[in-house]
């Protein structure tokens, strides 16, 4: 009986018994193998247990009887992104937005973005935020997929496309965007590119949560980069300035 093996299930996990509650979920799957509920809990405990391929075949299971599902595929293509089988996590994104496009949303759209760029294939993530900006959100693209963009164009050399989407985090300021900012500066600062990555690194000494001394370090390391030492030293010596008892600091300077 499957309301048995269910009742069963969620008493073994009330009493902190996981694998019995895995062992039940497995016979109620049994029991109605169109169970999408046992399965979808299965996987989920299957995750918990740090068992997951085990999780990744549930899911695979559960989008053949249950297609379309959006939760089931963006746990699916974690799960394969953990286990870093990044190409079955792409193809469940794009499978889910090409057959499922009502169903995609934002996230989805964020994942499989950051996904084709951490892969290099800046011009299919740009696709993707333009197809983005009709559906699934009409009203804007909003700012992290807008830097996205802009990342992407600086990897392809387009820096006036990327200057004028970077112009929107700039209007929006450091206080709401802090990461963003940083994001930028990394991308400057990987394609050899000081003065901007500096340029975006400047601001956030103005953040309580990054005006800490790897920031200080970084800023330091741009102008050392551009071959302006003395600014390099002057980077320490506001910090001094606005933190006189600060350690790293006095350290950095005097080395």
């Amino acid at each position: 009986d499957i309301g048995m093996w269910k009742y069963l299930a969620t008493r073994a996990q009330n009493e902190g018994n996981l694998w019995g509650a895995v062992h039940f979920l497995s016979k109620a799957i049994r029991s109605d193998t169109s169970d999408a509920g046992s399965r979808w809990e299965k996987a989920q405990l299957l995750e918990k247990l740090n068992h997951p391929k085990k999780a990744a075949k549930e899911l695979v299971n559960l989008r053949k009887s249950h297609p379309g599902e959006l939760e089931v595929a963006l746990m699916l293509a974690r799960l394969y992104s953990d286990l870093e089988q990044t190409e079955l996590a792409v193809k469940v994104l794009e499978e889910q937005i090409e057959h499922y496009p009502a169903e995609s949303n934002l996230t989805l759209v964020n994942i499989l973005t950051q996904l084709y760029m951490a892969d290099g294939a800046f011009a299919q993530a740009l696709r993707l935020i333009g197809q983005a900006q009709t559906s699934p959100c009409p009203d804007g693209t909003p700012i992290d997929l807008t830097v996205k963009a802009a990342i992407c164009h600086l990897y392809l050399g387009e820096n006036q496309e990327a200057e004028e989407l970077l112009g929107v985090l700039l209007d929006s300021g450091v206080d709401e965007n802090p990461d963003l900012f940083h994001d930028v500066a990394d991308t400057y600062w990987a394609l050899g590119r000081a003065s901007e990555a500096y340029r975006f690194l400047d601001p956030l000494q103005t953040h309580p949560d990054h005006d800490q001394p790897a920031l200080w370090a970084y800023l330091a390391s741009c102008q050392c980069s551009l071959e302006n030492h003395d600014a390099a030293v002057g980077v320490y010596m506001e910090v001094l300035r606005r933190h006189p008892d600060h350690l790293e600091a006095q350290v950095a300077l005097a080395e």
